[in-house]
């Protein structure tokens, strides 16, 4: 994440785990497991289970590559579908996230959750309705205690949120295009639209009135 596009054909992608691959691909980083790839849209985790369609295309992609597990991490210890992972997350006590090792992320359930803080013994970080578990061995001088945000409320909302500013833009400016499908972010952005084109045209109203 240096600024540097990358140019890749996600046309053939079906789902984010092959865009994850295709990206890697392009980075020549395939063919090395230590690196693992993360994919931020605007400023939120794309996880594995995220659907393309509910991206937020004006946001775009951002690359990170993930330079291996951190030194303190245990190799091969804590697996879960046979991928290694690094910390999980649970949000308003129903939504269960988990990320791994190499950077992807998924949604799982309060027995995988239950299982890291109880067998594996993973230290509980909270704040608020946000609860993070890490494992034991991270320490506690270390940083990205709360920094895992794939929970699907925190998507939509930050989708949703978008879709609201640019829509109000959109319309304030007298601009009538704008996405045309059912996605959160088009929803949105239409009904924010309509408001932003009531203020746009009572102000050029206004301005005839004062000439």
């Amino acid at each position: 994440m240096n600024g540097m596009p990358v140019d890749v054909d996600l046309a053939r992608a079906r789902n984010v785990a092959e865009v994850r691959t295709l990206v890697a691909v392009a980075l020549g980083v395939d063919s090395q497991p230590s690196v693992g790839i993360k994919l931020l849209n605007g400023v939120y985790d794309v996880s594995n289970d995220t659907s393309l369609e509910s991206l937020n295309n004006d946001a775009g992609l951002c690359v990170v590559l993930v330079q291996g597990a951190p030194e303190w991490y245990p190799r091969d210890k804590y697996l879960h579908n046979d991928k290694e992972v690094l910390q999980m997350t649970r949000e308003s006590g129903t939504e269960y996230a988990m990320e791994f090792v190499d950077g992807s992320s998924e949604t799982t359930d309060a027995t995988a959750f239950e299982k890291a803080r109880g067998e594996w013994a993973w230290t509980e970080v909270s704040v608020g309705s946000r609860v993070w578990l890490h494992p034991p061995e991270k320490p506690k001088e270390s940083e990205g205690w709360t920094s895992f945000l794939t929970s699907p409320t925190v998507r939509k909302g930050a989708v949703t949120g978008l879709g609201v500013c640019g829509g109000f833009l959109a319309g304030v400016t007298g601009h009538l295009e704008g996405p045309d499908d059912d996605s959160d972010f088009s929803t949105s952005f239409r009904v924010a639209q309509v408001v932003g084109v009531v203020i746009y045209v009572g102000y050029q109203i206004s301005k005839l009135f004062r000439k």
